[in-house]
C-alpha cells in the first residue's frame, strides 16, 4: 500500500497557510474547513532493546512503529478523556 506523502503534507501546507494564532494562544481557522483536530507531536527516551522489539513488532504487523504506539495508546487515552470529562461536570 502506497503511503499518502505528498497528499499529507499538501493538506498539512494548506491547513498551516489558513492557521492563525489568537492573543490566547489558541488557534483559529480563517475559513470554514471540516472538523480537523490539530495534531502534536510528541517524543520518548526509550532504552535501545526496548526499540528493537517495537521496531520487530511494527514489521511483524507491517505497520510504522509510530502506528504501533498509536494503537497501544488509544484505549488508555480514551480512559482518561472519559475520566477527564467526568471530572469537569463534577466541579461544574
Amino acid at each position: 500500500m502506497a503511503k499518502p506523502q505528498a497528499a499529507t503534507l499538501t493538506a498539512s501546507t494548506a491547513l498551516n497557510s489558513q492557521l492563525s494564532t489568537l492573543d490566547s494562544g489558541l488557534w483559529t481557522l480563517d475559513s470554514p474547513m471540516p472538523d480537523i483536530e490539530i495534531r502534536k507531536q510528541i517524543s520518548i527516551f526509550v532504552k535501545l532493546s526496548d526499540w528493537k522489539a517495537i521496531r520487530l513488532e511494527a514489521a511483524r504487523r507491517r505497520i510504522p512503529m509510530t502506528e504501533l504506539c498509536r494503537q497501544w495508546m488509544k484505549r488508555d487515552l480514551e480512559e482518561l478523556k472519559r475520566r477527564q470529562r467526568k471530572e469537569l461536570r463534577i466541579e461544574n
